[in-house]
Parts: C-alpha cells; structure tokens; sequence
C-alpha cells in the first residue's frame, strides 16, 4: 500500500499543491491546451467558484472551533522543569531544593 499524499485525506487548499509538488509540474496552464482555455469566461468563473466553495467549507470547519469560549477549548500542558514553589528569601533553585541536593557527590540515578 502507498503512502502517497492521497492517503493522508487532507481537506485543504494545499492539496492541489502537494500533489503537484509529488508528481511535479503537472500545471494545464504550461501546455499549448492549457494556454488557449485559460482566458476563457467560463473556465475562470468554473476556478472562482470552486476556490470559494474550498475557502467557504474550510471556513465552516473552523468556526465551531474559533468561536468557542476559552474554558471549553482543551487545555494541553506539559510541564517542562520540576514544579518549584516561590519562597522568599531563596535566592536560587538551588536554594529550593533538599539540602541533601547541595553535597556533589551524591548522584541521583533513577529514572522518573
């Protein structure tokens, strides 16, 4: 089975691109065919209509996601140092830390 673009089922403007970014440049527009056809009306309000439809339905798949309040949007943290409460009068996170963290020769080898 491939893992081409097609089986990432993306729903983005940036599909057409990456797909031509895969295949190369596959652009109508760069061929003889491609230039006569360009100009015409119909063919541009064929383009106009089907970008506003692509924009419109992205539009609508991210309203519900914009609009909610703050408190109802799941809150992903992750914490990145150990959690150390501010004391007065510590100047360091040393100085936060056991005493037993002070003397060099003690190793702490576990895995958290």
């Amino acid at each position: 089975m491939g893992t081409g673009i097609d089986q990432l089922n993306l729903h983005s403007v940036q599909l057409g691109y990456l797909k031509i970014v895969q295949v190369g440049n596959a652009d109508p527009n760069n061929t003889k065919a491609g230039k006569q056809i360009r100009g015409q009306a119909s063919v541009r309000r064929a383009n106009h209509a089907a970008c506003y439809n692509q924009c419109y339905v992205m539009h609508e798949g991210f309203k519900d996601r914009i609009v909610r309040p703050v408190y109802q949007l799941a809150i992903i943290s992750v914490s990145l140092y150990a959690r150390t409460m501010y004391q007065p009068g510590k100047s360091s996170v040393r100085d936060l830390q056991s005493p037993s963290a002070h003397h060099s020769s003690v190793v702490d080898t576990r895995i958290r």
